[in-house]
């Protein structure tokens, strides 16, 4: 119960958090033009990884990450140097769960990377990328109510408590719509145009298209046509053409429902993707008569990790009746997926790796986790779906 009250509490301040006075924004003169240097210098420090290896990633669209250089931690201490062409996000990483992403510019940046991603702290001379580090604060305020909410949902699973189980799903919604605000307010109200352009790039699947439009077209014609630009522009079109696909698909169904009232369900879209045996797996693989959870996930999605425990609770109670997990991960490094599948007890053999989000845009994922349904004749019954609702429309299919 004490646990309970912190996270509580710990809600309670995150989603004040842009009325936060102890947060402020750098002053209007620290401007790129004053602070920029001939390259950059990452000035790093960490917490209990002296002798290990550190290194520094661009990271590209979807994730994907190219390695820059390699270098050893000494005395807990580690330094980057060299210049970027344009301002772009990189990756500082050690290992799988010790990580810091920075928007890079040609200035001097102050790292900080703690056994927690919570714990992290990143400061710069650039205008822009401090700008970014103040958003990397506020939402660490996320991170570390979602590490004690893990822990609090990780007992009343043991526990059996479903009524504590239903509450924390509750509290976990809270915690998604704090970041989707915060990260939404930010972007709609700086106007820093290349700053915000890179922020939607890289938080685009956490935002509503809405928001993304409209950041779009505020764009000046110079950012639409660059290298972020085309890649905002390419996102909305692909979201427009799945929309118009669904409503297409809803328009001539009803011109063949009958008068009375029935729950419309799609077909399923087909799709395979690789293994950890390195085999292929496909949607119709899958034996036809099963209840299919689809559940969309990483390794490095904190909120996937919390609902882990919930998933593996579903598997036990009712995969004799007929429940097939299949899990999707939008992971990059084949190594982390593996061993999260391992850590959070996935013991279903029907596991696939959706690398380039191929699968999760044929499903229209804007962000994860994600769950959908997929009935008996194959049909999607319900997608978003999480605790004692996810488990009631489970139990709804089984028994159809």
């Amino acid at each position: 119960m004490k646990k309970y009250g912190i996270i509580c509490v710990l809600i309670v301040c995150f989603l004040s958090c842009e009325n936060d006075t102890k947060v402020t924004k750098p002053t209007e003169t620290t401007t790129e033009k004053e602070k920029i240097v001939d390259g950059y210098l990452i000035n790093g420090t960490t917490v209990k990884a002296n002798g290990q290896k550190i290194s520094l990633y661009e990271v590209h669209p979807n994730d994907s990450l190219h390695l820059v250089t390699t270098t050893t931690v000494l005395n807990n201490q580690f330094k980057f140097t060299g210049k970027v062409e344009n301002l772009d996000f990189y990756l500082v990483k050690i290992d799988s769960s010790r990580k810091c992403k920075l928007l890079l510019s040609n200035s001097t940046h102050e790292v900080l990377i703690s056994d927690k991603s919570y714990k992290n702290d990143i400061s710069s001379d650039n205008y822009f990328s401090n700008s970014y580090a103040l958003l990397h604060y506020q939402l660490n305020k996320f991170r570390q109510g979602e590490y004690l909410y893990r822990d609090i949902y990780k007992n009343a699973v043991q526990q059996n408590n479903t009524e504590k189980i239903a509450e924390l799903n509750e509290k976990l919604a809270e915690f998604e719509d704090f970041k989707r605000r915060r990260i939404s307010s930010f972007v709609t109200n700086n106007r820093e145009k290349p700053l915000v352009a890179l922020i939607v790039k890289d938080q685009i699947d956490f935002l509503d298209l809405k928001v993304v439009k409209q950041v779009y077209d505020s764009l000046p014609s110079k950012i639409q046509s660059n290298t972020t630009g085309k890649f905002i522009a390419n996102y909305i079109e692909k979201k427009e053409k799945i929309k118009e696909l669904t409503v297409d698909v809803l328009t001539n169904t009803k011109t063949i429902l009958p008068k009375k009232k029935t729950e419309f369900r799609p077909t399923a879209y087909t799709f395979s993707g690789k293994t950890i045996d390195g085999s292929t797996l496909s949607l119709p693989n899958i034996t036809t008569g099963n209840v299919i959870l689809i559940d969309f996930w990483a390794s490095w999605c904190q909120p996937c990790r919390v609902q882990s425990p919930h998933i593996v609770s579903l598997y036990k109670k009712y995969k004799d009746r007929g429940l097939v997990i299949l899990s999707i991960s939008e992971d990059t490094n084949e190594t982390a997926w593996v061993k999260a599948i391992e850590n959070d007890h996935f013991t279903w053999n029907t596991h696939i790796i959706d690398v380039n989000k191929s699968i999760a845009f044929r499903y229209g994922i804007e962000a994860i986790p994600h769950t959908v349904l997929i009935d008996k004749n194959g049909k999607i019954a319900a997608e978003k779906l999480s605790g004692n609702g996810l488990e009631a429309k489970i139990k709804q299919l089984l028994n159809e």
